[in-house]
């Protein structure tokens, strides 16, 4: 193609020449001395000529002509380092991820204690022997996978201004963790019981103690993140000391989490004040949803080398997020003749359950690398990495009150209490894809 291109055009510059020359030739003839007076037609090319050729073609077959040549392009891998001289059309992406998720630690939700433990010392985080089972640790640990797709559409033939989209989602990191009295005979949600008329001081909730009560403990988390984005991308010119391409557009980003605890115990003895066989039954939720809308500005560039090209672009997007956290409890006791189902739990009580929202403005800066390597023309296989950062993103385990705090009664200090308590929030990783242009 390269190559019929340069013949196409050695031939349009001998045709235009030749041209002229006739031209000139004609105009000189009539201006010679002795031949002014005279009717002397013009001089005619001669038969076979490029300028003959050129002559017998009609208008619409010269703007035909011209119109091929004007769009002959190359738009093949680049040579040499050097970008191709018009840009695809269009241009696509998918990318297969494997991130890391930034996740605050759980407070002690389970612990235990070694066989021989007195009752009322059993799983109390003040006692020496007590093992915290879950808790102080991640949340969610270990690489999520998820998807990524970018699109887009040159709207001139120039290839100078284009529009895209792009939508990424990373898959659900769950934790679901449930324990025992068949692997573990002493079980105990721990917590700080602030009991109006009582002295202050760690406490347990007991589901399950040798002779005294069987039970087990579950918690389950998840955490899920979805970016969106629509844009601008007006192209640099390169070469003349700009950045790259600039984009410039609207992006949309949730973060939603949930935490569970819960505990089931059957009651062995009367020691606890429970008849046997008497069930306690008690839940803990908490959801939080972060929900940003922003306007994005950012910069992208990329450098051939041959076949391979590094690319890389830092956007930054700037606007509302807004925040909510729902917490809810219940409890419920049966007894097989009656059962009793109160609208609490253990760490969610009246004194925090509910529903809360707020806004907060935010930025949110965004970095992607990428190594690219042509295998055709059109397709692209490629290996990069990520980072997508918020600054201020509610997280479930945060939102429980930070002492652990518990009023059992219906006077005194109003404890667990709610307060909203954010952090930053980043998911970064690694991305492998193809890219398509076409």
């Amino acid at each position: 193609m390269l190559r019929n291109a340069w013949w196409t055009l050695a031939v349009h510059n001998f045709l235009a020449r030749s041209l002229m020359g006739a031209v000139l030739c004609a105009t000189a003839l009539t201006n010679q001395s002795g031949y002014a007076d005279e009717d002397v037609s013009p001089a005619r090319p001669l038969p076979g000529t490029p300028a003959a050729f050129a002559e017998d073609l009609s208008a619409d077959q010269l703007d035909a002509v011209e119109d091929r040549f004007s769009d002959l392009s190359f738009t093949g891998p680049p040579v040499g380092g050097l970008r191709p001289f018009k840009k695809p059309p269009s241009w696509g992406q998918v990318d297969f991820l494997l991130m890391w998720r930034r996740q605050p630690a759980l407070p002690p939700l389970v612990t235990t204690s070694p066989p021989g433990t007195p009752l009322a010392q059993a799983g109390q985080l003040s006692q020496p022997t007590t093992t915290t089972l879950l808790g102080g640790q991640s949340q969610v640990s270990g690489p999520s996978t998820g998807g990524r797709i970018d699109f887009g559409y040159w709207l001139n033939a120039c290839s100078q201004l284009g529009v895209g989209g792009s939508f990424l989602a990373l898959g659900n990191s769950s934790l679901d963790y449930a324990i025992d009295t068949t692997t573990t005979p002493i079980l105990a949600r721990p917590f700080f019981n602030v009991t109006d008329g009582q002295t202050a001081a760690m406490d347990t909730l007991l589901a399950s103690f040798p002779d005294e009560a069987s039970g087990e403990i579950a918690v389950q988390a998840t955490s899920t993140l979805i970016v969106a984005e629509a844009y601008l991308r007006q192209a640099g010119q390169h070469g003349a000391g700009t950045p790259g391409d600039l984009v410039g557009g609207y992006q949309f980003s949730r973060i939603d989490g949930s935490l569970k605890i819960s505990s089931h115990s059957t009651a062995l003895s009367t020691s606890q004040l429970r008849v046997p066989g008497t069930t306690l039954s008690l839940f803990d939720s908490i959801n939080t949803q972060n929900e940003f809308h922003g306007g994005q500005l950012g910069v992208l560039n990329d450098w051939h080398y041959g076949c391979f090209t590094i690319f890389g672009s830092f956007k930054l997007g700037l606007g509302n997020m807004r925040q909510k956290a729902a917490l809810s409890g219940q409890t419920v006791i049966d007894d097989s003749v009656n059962s009793i189902t109160d609208p609490q739990g253990l760490l969610i009580r009246n004194t925090n359950i509910g529903n809360y929202e707020r806004n907060v403005i935010t930025v949110v800066p965004q970095v992607n690398l990428r190594g690219t390597y042509a295998v055709s023309h059109q397709l692209d296989v490629t290996i990069g990495y990520s980072l997508i950062f918020f600054p201020h993103v509610l997280q479930p385990a945060e939102q429980l009150d930070p002492d652990l705090a518990v009023n059992l009664a219906a006077s005194g200090e109003p404890r667990p209490q709610f307060t909203f308590q954010s952090r930053d929030y980043w998911a970064q990783g690694l991305t492998f894809g193809l890219r398509w242009n076409y």
